[in-house]
């Protein structure tokens, strides 16, 4: 767990060029791109990418952006979580906030 918080410090805001992803992910999986795919460890990362450096680079970008685009990304992430027993209601003319349903 240590190598994921060295990388995800330094690439979390680090721009990635989108050319350079578009490259990259000719060569790769496409899967690996998408921003809901799993957070993949140091160890998964260099094996995918072998010995090629930049494809490091942009995994490792990629996979330090997942926490953060699922925590604000998705509005439906909103929806999920209770607070004191309430959530958010997104519903068009409904905005606002709903207390949960019991299980």
């Amino acid at each position: 767990m240590v190598y994921v918080t060295a990388y995800t410090q330094a690439d979390i805001f680090a721009p990635t060029d989108p050319e350079m992803i578009k490259a990259i992910g000719a060569h790769i999986r496409p899967e690996l791109l998408s921003p809901n795919a799993p957070i993949w460890t140091e160890e998964e990362i260099c094996k995918e990418a072998s010995n090629d450096e930049e494809k490091k680079l942009v995994l490792r970008r990629l996979n330090a952006r997942k926490p953060v685009n699922r925590m604000y990304q998705d509005p439906d992430n909103l929806c999920a979580e209770d607070v004191n027993g309430y959530i958010a209601n997104l519903s068009h003319g409904q905005l606002g906030l709903v207390q949960k349903m019991s299980a």
